[in-house]
């Protein structure tokens, strides 16, 4: 019985030992056949140095792996110069890779090489002397009209009058803040000329057989647009253009906050609505409108000059 035993447990471990020799045979074979050498036809030759270095193609052919990319990333196959990265999805070239543009007299080329080390990253390339002229014209070009497109989105955004900012604790307190901010729009016409006539009348003396004068004529057509921290508030608009005098406005709007007395003080032209139709209020006002709050009671004080009439045409 204890032979019959001995004899079983002998076989089973040498099945056992047979299969582990087996499994560790064949991962050898595959992770010879997985790492094995490149063929050489991916392999290229850099002969810049005097002992070349065999490194491996850094673009390998592209295969269809089913995978379309919404924003595909390409490889550039040419100098820094003529072809950059304009692609924001694009990692830029880390800085271990050196980029340089050298003159050489004797072939009177340009060598625009990118190196790592002593050795290139990317194949160099060469420029004539009269394409690297035609490339920095057009360089200077485009950065002289991105320069000018920049500053007037900064004008546009800023104004000609850039914001000033008054650190003064009480002007913040009156006024709500500490920023001063003016926006002058509009345009100025200046028109010269001259007018000169020459009678031929023998009645007249030499004097008045000729005439002449100067002719001068100006429009201004501006409007201003002021504000001083969050409370006051200035707005102008003048034109010499205009028919009637009150199409010129001026209006110095001064807001307070919800706890202060004052509610609002306004100047310039100003209206007194009124909710009633018994007594109508008066629209076109020039002078002086406060509005104060005591608890629940508010008082309005207009101080103005009437600017318009009213009155009534019956058509029959």
């Amino acid at each position: 019985m204890n032979l019959k035993v001995n004899i079983a447990f002998i076989v089973v471990a040498s099945f056992v030992s047979f299969t582990i020799i087996s499994a560790v045979g064949n991962n050898g074979r595959l992770d010879k056949e997985k790492y094995s050498a490149p063929p050489t036809s991916e392999l290229k030759e850099f002969s810049s140095d005097p002992d070349p270095v065999i490194a491996r193609v850094d673009t390998p052919p592209p295969e269809d792996d089913g995978i379309d990319l919404h924003y595909p990333i390409y490889d550039r196959f040419t100098d820094f110069l003529t072809t950059p990265n304009e692609n924001s999805f694009d990692l830029q070239d880390p800085s271990i890779i050196d980029k340089t543009v050298e003159y050489d007299p004797e072939t009177k080329q340009y060598i625009i090489s990118e190196n790592i080390g002593s050795q290139f990253y990317r194949d160099p390339t060469y420029m004539s002397f009269e394409d690297f002229l035609n490339y920095q014209y057009k360089n200077s070009e485009e950065q002289y009209w991105q320069d000018r497109s920049n500053a007037a989105g900064i004008l546009s955004q800023k104004g000609v009058i850039p914001e000033v900012n008054v650190n003064n604790r009480i002007f913040d307190r009156i006024f709500g803040g500490s920023a001063v901010d003016i926006r002058p729009q509009g345009n100025i016409d200046l028109t010269f000329g001259g007018n000169y006539q020459n009678i031929l009348n023998p009645i007249l003396t030499k004097r008045q057989r000729h005439q002449g004068g100067f002719e001068f004529d100006m429009n201004i057509q501006m409007n201003v647009i002021g504000k001083i921290g969050d409370k006051l508030k200035l707005t102008t608009n003048y034109n010499t253009g205009a028919v009637f005098n009150f199409e010129n406005q001026v209006k110095l709007d001064y807001t307070g906050y919800e706890d202060e007395i004052i509610k609002k003080i306004e100047a310039g032209n100003v209206s007194l609505p009124l909710k009633g139709s018994l007594i109508t209020g008066n629209q076109s006002l020039f002078g002086l409108k406060t509005q104060l709050q005591f608890g629940r009671l508010m008082v309005t004080n207009v101080m103005s000059q009437q600017q318009s009439q009213a009155e009534n045409v019956t058509i029959q």
